[in-house]
């Protein structure tokens, strides 16, 4: 197998160097960037900025990687030769996430590059905040806002720690808790548990992993970021009321995999409506927990192993009569058709995050 290189995969050198980065002392971040773009291959940390993508001034190329420009631009405040080119990529993200689509061509993501979007706002959060960049500063505590407002709405409370229920396009194969639920954990301030064996999904191999490093070192921001709506928001009893009013107060930011969530007394439903808008990589349409089965999630399509790329999985998922949800899946992926019950029990909210950004049906 041929060896990935950082040349056409820019993850390979993009996702470590965030981690260092983050952790690096205020002042060393770009001879740490130089170092380590040298011992990659490349002369410096410009050359490597100039072949890693930035944020297009629109969504046409909704098939591309959104999670690489994040990275690359906000690596890119961090170095005073890429500076200002990585200030202009972001002026671009914002004004596209703010009036065509959050979170660009993976809203909703459950592989790793949900997380890598959140790692670079959060360290262009930093940046902008101690640098007086206001314009940056504000966009990236917007996307913050409202993305931690859609993660409380998502978000299940297993027996070792959170679990969102959120999910769209670009999920593949992911299934289980993501590494962005131990980003909520922190948020939130809810307790953690790292699975050993034997559950049957592992995960404390993550606790060394380039993405927890690059959280931990960047848990002052998302504490503050997620202050408000962690102060609005109480998980026990009554307190997921609230996250009706976040839901009113978050930005108006539109997405283009609308997407609804529900919570009842009975248990939580998150569903889309265009899970496969990415020709890319294939999406997952829905997630059900029910409160009476803590470790159990539903979701269409059902769990495999099915990996496929370059091609577009056609899926249908629509709320019908009976409270329930009818889903099918087409070729090229594994043909499914399946409905299941939606929780039952008093509805706690109903909110849809669509082309109108995010809005309280009930």
């Amino acid at each position: 197998m041929k060896q990935k290189t950082w040349r056409d995969h820019p993850e390979v050198s993009l996702v470590p160097m965030m981690a260092l980065a983050a952790q690096a002392r205020p002042g060393q971040e770009a001879a740490v960037l130089d170092r380590e773009a040298r011992s990659a291959g490349a002369k410096d940390w410009p050359e490597m900025f100039s072949r890693f993508p930035t944020f297009a001034p629109d969504t046409a190329s909704v098939a591309k990687s959104a999670n690489h420009p994040a990275m690359n631009s906000a690596l890119g405040l961090l170095h005073p030769l890429t500076r200002n080119a990585a200030i202009d990529s972001w002026a671009r993200a914002a004004e596209v996430e703010r009036t065509q689509g959050f979170e660009l061509g993976e809203p909703g993501s459950r592989l790793e590059y949900g997380c890598w979007s959140l790692l670079g706002r959060l360290l262009a959060w930093r940046w902008a905040k101690g640098n007086e960049a206001g314009a940056l500063a504000d966009y990236a505590a917007s996307w913050l806002s409202l993305y931690w407002t859609l993660r409380a709405l998502s978000m299940a409370i297993l027996p070792d720690g959170p679990m969102s229920l959120r999910c769209g396009a670009r999920s593949q194969g992911v299934f289980e808790r993501t590494k962005q639920d131990y980003a909520d954990a922190i948020a939130f301030g809810l307790p953690w548990s790292w699975r050993t064996r034997p559950h049957p999904v592992p995960d404390k191999a993550w606790e060394k992993s380039d993405e927890v490093l690059a959280l931990e070192a960047l848990r002052p921001q998302i504490e503050a970021s997620a202050e408000a709506v962690r102060r609005e928001l109480s998980p026990a009893g009554d307190g997921w009321k609230a996250a009706r009013g976040l839901a009113v107060s978050a930005p108006k930011w539109p997405t283009l995999c609308p997407t609804w969530y529900l919570r009842t007394a009975d248990g939580l439903a998150v569903w889309c409506e265009k899970a496969d808008m990415n020709p890319n990589t294939p999406g997952i349409s829905a997630m059900i927990w029910r409160s009476g089965e803590p470790g159990t999630i539903v979701s269409m399509p059902s769990p495999s192993r099915d990996h496929i790329r370059e091609k577009t999985v056609p899926q249908e998922c629509r709320r019908i009569e009976g409270n329930r949800l009818h889903f099918k899946q087409s070729p090229p992926g594994r043909p499914q058709e399946l409905e299941e019950d939606l929780p039952g029990g008093e509805v706690v909210y109903l909110a849809r995050h669509g082309e109108a950004g995010l809005e309280v049906s009930q």
